[in-house]
């Protein structure tokens, strides 16, 4: 079996939907399956993508999510044999997706908003808010695989052993995704480095970030001691290692409740909104609120504070985190596409036979 992932990486959206499919890509290979990739020409992931092994393609034109990018996925799809498209953007219209799907390829889409009806086989959302948007078929057929359990994660966070702990915060981990778009970073540093405490910070630079000079200067005329990590490989460990996490509410709030570190979290694009509420009513983080609020600094002050005086605080966000996301999201997802597409399969050659 053959699949094709549609997605992009870029100053505007970040990294998230490539890792995404690359996360389902290496648990689909645990399955037998052969995945390739096709993206926009602005995305910087190619390289990376190839050196996990898969192959990549790539657009003839910058516009994606149009009407020629549909027929360039289904083209490639149809020329490479692919048994199914897996499309991971918020930019893919109803219209896009109807195109993709003609002539019956089967299509998964990772989705997070729910904002019209959908005509595909299989729509995915491991966000903790998913159960409660309006999800529905158009054409009565649609598997909706829905909520946390779903998360599709790095392949390293299938194996996090139960709730760990520390009694005092020794190392905060600054984490907000690929880009910077507020410029939260540097003030981030500052005010961590005003507060009072023996802990080490460790910040981790997206490799999109636009204000890497100023958080360097940061960093180095900072009292307390700041390890800045520019675009890694995994975050895996640093989060293993921090005791105390302030983190963009984007996917490392799924790593970040798998491995069981507490977080004050910061939503810093509007489709964050939803999973930073059910975190935070689940009890697995504590909230600052909205990025561009003018008030971001203070209400961040606020939620660490609590975090770095009370152990019982920590202790219960992680245990919360852990209860919430168990890692295991992209196996449960690649073993349910697989089944799917293999069970459509089967049936139109049923239908083909009679």
């Amino acid at each position: 079996m053959k699949i094709l992932f549609r997605a992009d990486a870029n100053t505007t959206i970040g990294l998230g939907h490539v890792q995404r499919s690359l996360s389902l890509a290496i648990a689909l290979r645990k399955q037998g399956v052969e995945s390739l990739f096709l993206t926009n020409p602005s995305n910087s992931q190619p390289k990376r993508i190839s050196s996990l092994g898969f192959s990549v393609e790539i657009l003839p034109f910058q516009e994606s999510w149009s009407s020629a990018d549909a027929r360039a996925v289904f083209e490639i799809a149809s020329q490479r044999d692919c048994a199914a498209v897996v499309v991971d953007s918020h930019q893919a219209s109803a219209d896009y997706l109807d195109e993709v799907g003609r002539a019956g390829i089967f299509v998964a889409v990772r989705d997070d908003l729910a904002l019209f009806p959908f005509s595909c086989q299989l729509v995915i959302n491991g966000n903790a808010d998913a159960k409660g948007l309006p999800y529905r078929s158009s054409t009565g057929d649609t598997e909706f695989l829905l909520g946390p359990e779903y998360a599709v994660l790095r392949e390293e966070f299938e194996y996090i052993t139960p709730l760990r702990g520390s009694s005092n915060v020794s190392n905060v981990l600054v984490i907000l995704g690929g880009t910077d778009g507020y410029d939260l970073m540097p003030r981030i540093l500052s005010h961590l480095d005003t507060m009072s405490g023996e802990f080490r910070v460790t910040a981790v630079l997206g490799p999109f970030f636009h204000n890497t000079a100023a958080v360097r200067s940061v960093a180095a005329d900072s009292v307390r001691q700041i390890s800045l990590v520019e675009a890694p490989e995994s975050v895996h460990d640093l989060m293993l290692n921090a005791d105390l996490a302030v983190s963009a509410a984007g996917q490392a709030l799924y790593e970040l409740g798998c491995t069981g570190c507490p977080t004050v979290a910061i939503s810093v694009a509007t489709n964050q909104e939803g999973q930073l509420s059910a975190f935070k009513d689940a009890g697995a983080l504590l909230s600052a609120g909205d990025a561009g609020s003018g008030e971001i600094i203070a209400e961040l002050d606020k939620h660490l504070r609590v975090c770095l005086a009370d152990e019982g605080v920590r202790t219960g966000l992680a245990s919360a985190g852990q209860r919430l996301v168990d890692g295991k999201g992209a196996q449960r997802v690649a073993r349910a596409l697989v089944t799917q597409v293999d069970q459509r399969s089967k049936t139109k050659t049923n239908s083909h036979s009679n």
